[in-house]
């Protein structure tokens, strides 16, 4: 365990030249990550656009997924082991330093319809203009804030990389990361 609070995993498996990690935060309470993963997947992080970012870890040979349910919110990153420093960067940039505005306004721009309204449309039958009620910028960040602590994360390292370099990488990604302040 972090200092912050931030559990960590690591299972160092050197037979295969990659690393996967996967960032998993859960709380108890009635909040969903839905409206907050359908953002994600349509922002950018740390200063790059979507596009940006995109192009970024394609250059680099990452691969950055984000998924969410009703308890749970995940980032996971799966790169070569030679790219373990960028991977562990670009996670943390997606976990820390998303461009929610960005993700809303692409949202909102192109929203995702619902089960209803894509068999309506397969059909060939009208849809009411889709939409994204109570989805706003101050709302998902205020989520974000409240949602995405390290007391409530589990990091998890697996791969070509041993323990010495996990805990360097994690401190040095992750370790700045506060926990909750205590009212």
């Amino acid at each position: 365990r972090a200092s912050n609070g931030l559990r960590v995993l690591l299972d160092e498996r050197h037979d295969h030249p990659l690393i996967r990690l996967e960032l998993r935060v859960a709380w108890e309470g009635p909040e969903s990550s839905d409206p907050l993963v359908a953002v994600l997947e349509h922002s950018g992080a740390g200063g790059f656009g979507r596009a940006a970012l995109e192009r970024a870890l394609a250059d680099r040979g990452l691969s950055l997924k984000v998924k969410g349910g009703r308890h749970s919110l995940g980032w996971s990153m799966l790169a070569d082991s030679q790219a373990q420093e960028d991977a562990f960067e670009f996670l943390a940039h997606g976990v820390f330093r998303p461009a929610l505005a960005e993700g809303l306004a692409a949202l909102l721009r192109h929203p995702k319809p619902s089960p209803e309204e894509a068999f309506r449309m397969a059909l060939g039958l009208p849809v009411e203009e889709a939409g994204n009620p109570g989805l706003d910028l101050p709302g998902l960040l205020a989520l974000h804030r409240r949602l995405v602590r390290p007391e409530r994360a589990l990091l998890i390292i697996q791969g070509d990389l041993n323990l010495a370099q996990a805990r360097q990488l994690v401190l040095l990604h992750f370790g700045t990361w506060a926990p909750a302040q205590e009212p």
